[in-house]
């Protein structure tokens, strides 16, 4: 009876590893993929807002956002060759006018997106920048 008993106890203790096991490889795969994006960095420097389209060139996959006149948005892009669309947007939020580029996101990078036009407060300043 000892003996049953014995091999329950090592049993259960050997699939609660397991089951531990599992989770913290679970766990480590979710921040291995998060690692593994990019980041980008908006910044509105213009008396007007700005709606930004980013589409993967390989999967079609689109995120869309829309930067607030003086605001910020930062988000994750998977690697890879995008479409970007930047659209300036009217005192009313429509579409006004916009460009077409295409960029390079990697995995672990970070970059930053100034949004600015000719009238923006800043676009001296930043023109002098390096």
């Amino acid at each position: 009876m000892k003996t049953s008993k014995l091999q329950w106890v090592m049993t259960t203790a050997v699939l609660l590893s397991f089951a531990v096991l599992l989770l913290f490889w679970g766990q480590c795969e979710v921040a291995n993929k998060r690692a593994a994006y990019g980041r980008v960095h908006l910044v509105n420097y213009a008396t007007t807002g700005w709606r930004v389209e980013f589409v993967h060139q390989e999967t079609q996959r689109k995120r869309e956002v829309q930067v607030p006149r003086d605001g910020e948005v930062r988000l994750p892009l998977a690697p890879g060759a995008y479409t970007i669309t930047q659209i300036l947007l009217d005192e009313d939020d429509n579409d006004w006018t916009s460009r077409v580029l295409s960029a390079e996101v990697a995995p672990r990078q970070s970059y930053v997106f100034r949004l600015v036009t000719l009238d923006s407060p800043v676009a001296e300043a930043l023109e002098k920048a390096p």
